[in-house]
């Protein structure tokens, strides 16, 4: 069963607490929440990168967000096809975070990762056809395609982002984490907030 992030949070402040999260606490629980999201983010970064460095590809699902019919736009200064990036997503090795990126219809046939500054670099290699298919690049906010999706009629992509504490799950609803990383993140917003123990074992509004 999955926790929430107030649940987390809330964890939190009874470590800090000594006891029941109380109505008299220093600390804005609001505070805490966003500091879960940091601490998970940084927790799942971590063991993300340990994998890739033992030759790992596999990320889990419950680590990657779904945007349907992402809107494809035309940039007319650059002549260029591009989307703009909806979330924030982990910044992984080679830019995995990108997870996957294909038009609607056509799953299978995912668009190459390309690396930014590589479409000069092979600009006079039989390479820069990518074998007929569509390709991508990361710049900023932006994913940039090769070749020009928009003026082939594609309006709309189905893009996949590694976005491990996505921002847009309410407090109260459940958080995609295994219960094994539910006792590193409170360690970590208790390290964050540069607590190691109970601070505060005194109830202010009893009489």
């Amino acid at each position: 069963m999955f926790t929430t992030k107030k649940k987390l949070a809330e964890q939190v402040l009874r470590r800090i607490s000594g006891g029941d999260a109380e109505d008299d606490s220093q600390f804005d629980i609001r505070e805490i929440i966003l500091l879960v999201e940091q601490a998970v983010n940084a927790l799942v970064k971590a063991d993300l990168l340990q994998g890739l460095a033992i030759g790992e590809t596999y990320i889990g699902t419950q680590y990657i967000s779904t945007f349907m019919d992402t809107p494809v736009l035309f940039d007319n200064g650059l002549d260029k096809a591009y989307s703009e990036i909806p979330c924030n997503y982990l910044s992984l090795p080679d830019d995995r975070g990108v997870y996957h990126i294909s038009r609607m219809k056509g799953q299978d046939d995912a668009f190459v990762p390309l690396r930014n500054g590589s479409e000069t670099l092979y600009s006079h290699s039989p390479a820069r056809n990518l074998e007929g298919r569509a390709g991508f690049w990361t710049e900023g906010k932006r994913i940039y395609y090769k070749p020009n999706i928009f003026k082939d009629g594609c309006k709309g992509v189905l893009l996949k982002l590694v976005v491990a504490s996505p921002s847009e799950i309410k407090d109260d609803e459940p958080y995609p984490i295994g219960s094994d990383m539910e006792l590193p993140v409170i360690e970590k917003v208790l390290e964050i907030m540069g607590v190691n123990g109970p601070v505060d074992h005194v109830n202010d509004n009893n009489p």
